[in-house]
């Protein structure tokens, strides 16, 4: 079983919009973290909504939280293993 920390703010939020929404399904995708051209991003949550008209909507994603804190570097945190440094993409 996959598991992950997210700030509850942020799930708050997503939860928030889904009510506004009238959604009735949630899909909730665990996204691992990968490697990607020596480029490492960070594990998240992908979430989604669905009503029962079939309406269906692609919430935001939450990325994971170490210590009930965002680190405060940018949307996604790459780490470039051929330079040995942080890169961030908005």
């Amino acid at each position: 079983m996959n598991k992950i920390m997210v700030t509850r703010k942020e799930l708050e939020e997503v939860v928030q919009q889904m009510s506004a929404d009238s959604i009735n399904l949630v899909e909730i995708t665990f996204v691992d973290k990968a490697i990607d051209q020596h480029l490492l991003s960070p594990e998240f949550l992908n979430i989604s909504g669905i009503r029962k008209d079939g309406f269906f909507k692609d919430y935001e994603t939450i990325p994971a939280s170490y210590h009930g804190e965002q680190p405060d570097y940018g949307k996604v945190l790459y780490f470039n293993f051929e330079r040995r440094k942080a890169l961030c993409r908005p």
